[in-house]
């Protein structure tokens, strides 16, 4: 029984940060962007350190979803990211001050990036749900299936 407890643990350590830590990745990139890169005299953020930055949160956002990448690739199969894509552009838009700097300290901007974020981790789910709903409950299943077969032969 013990060893079902150890592997019912590592099952919550290997799911629940995916869970509660999914979101942040783009408003992650945003803050972090804005604290390291520097601006000119005219409150542009630096090119490169920009893109660095969003590559970063482009990175965080595929290994928290896998699945991600198909979707984009593939845009008729989660119409909802085009959604989010358009709600942030929008969003961003109208909470801009018309200068990176100035971004940087607007909190209506970082509410842009946290929406973001939480649109993107329900429209995957959803849309990964969907297309393969019985994914979540096979691996639980399996997981279960294997610490009782494990402790078991104890």
């Amino acid at each position: 029984m013990k060893f079902l407890g150890v592997i019912l643990v590592l099952f919550g350590l290997l799911v629940l940060p995916g869970l509660v830590f999914a979101t942040g990745c783009t408003e992650e990139s945003y803050l972090n962007s804005c604290a390291e890169c520097t601006f000119d005299d005219y409150g542009k953020m630096e090119e490169s350190c920009r893109k660095q930055f969003e590559d970063n949160g482009r990175n965080c956002l595929i290994t928290t979803y896998p699945a991600i990448t198909f979707m984009y690739a593939n845009p008729n199969s989660c119409p909802e990211l085009g959604s989010c894509q358009m709600k942030f552009s929008v969003c961003k838009e109208m909470a801009g001050t018309g200068t990176d700097e100035g971004d940087c300290d607007s909190s209506a901007v970082r509410q842009c990036f946290e929406e973001a974020d939480k649109c993107i981790g329900q429209s995957v789910n959803a849309c990964d749900a969907r297309s393969n709903p019985c994914a979540v409950g096979i691996f639980i299943l399996g997981t279960l299936a294997f610490a009782i077969f494990a402790s078991a032969r104890k």
